[in-house]
């Protein structure tokens, strides 16, 4: 389950910053081609977005154990796991 919450937290982070790196180099009004803006802007957040989206997804780790320790019943409703089962 932690697992599972890691990886989200971790690749939504990484997809926003995605995206926003793709709006950034539609924006720019260059004559230079999309890609070369596109990967100059994506590096440029690799030093911040890196470690913040690990931290991220270790957070919503313990966010979702600490669910399914404290409150399975929320887990249940929101179809993340099946009544009675064992989650960690």
């Amino acid at each position: 389950m932690w697992v599972a919450g890691f990886f989200a937290g971790l690749f939504a982070d990484w997809a926003t910053y995605l995206g926003t790196s793709i709006m950034l180099a539609s924006g720019i009004k260059s004559a230079d081609p999309f890609m070369p803006i596109f990967t100059k802007i994506v590096i440029s957040f690799i030093p911040t977005q890196l470690p913040l989206g690990i931290l991220e997804g270790a957070m919503t780790a313990g966010v979702v154990v600490l669910l399914a320790k404290k409150r399975p019943d929320l887990l249940i409703k929101m179809r993340v796991i099946k009544a009675g089962e064992v989650v960690l």
